[in-house]
């Protein structure tokens, strides 16, 4: 016999013995469930928490080794920033001048009407 089987009750029953749960389920006697595993950990949201304070951290740590002030740290977050916001304008001019010509025959349906066009050139609705 095992250690785990050793340690379980003699009442207990095991997942090798279905039949003696059937035939107490069958006399009317509750069988009771299994205990909750002891350890319910989420890895991945504790490896990600993990890695986001490993990124938040390390520049600190690396700037003192280097013997620098956090400062520095500041600075570089500070220049993050404004090329993101700067960049992220460039990017939004962009994509609307995308949509603009991905959408551009309709754009002009909308803006001539047809009383204005040529005879030949009418589009019909």
């Amino acid at each position: 016999m095992s250690g785990a089987a050793a340690k379980q009750s003699p009442g207990a029953g095991s997942a090798a013995d279905p039949p003696a749960a059937a035939e107490k389920a069958a006399a009317g006697e509750s069988v009771p469930e299994p205990p909750p595993p002891l350890l319910s950990v989420d890895v991945t949201g504790l490896v990600s928490q993990f890695a986001r304070s490993f990124v938040l951290i390390f520049p600190v740590y690396v700037l003192g080794y280097l013997g620098l002030s956090f400062s520095w740290v500041l600075i570089a977050l500070c220049g993050l920033f404004w090329i993101r916001r700067h960049r992220g304008g460039k990017t939004s001019r962009l994509g609307r001048a995308l949509a603009f010509l991905e959408d551009e025959e309709e754009a002009v349906r909308l803006s001539v009407s047809s009383a204005d066009l040529p005879a030949w050139l009418v589009v019909k609705e």
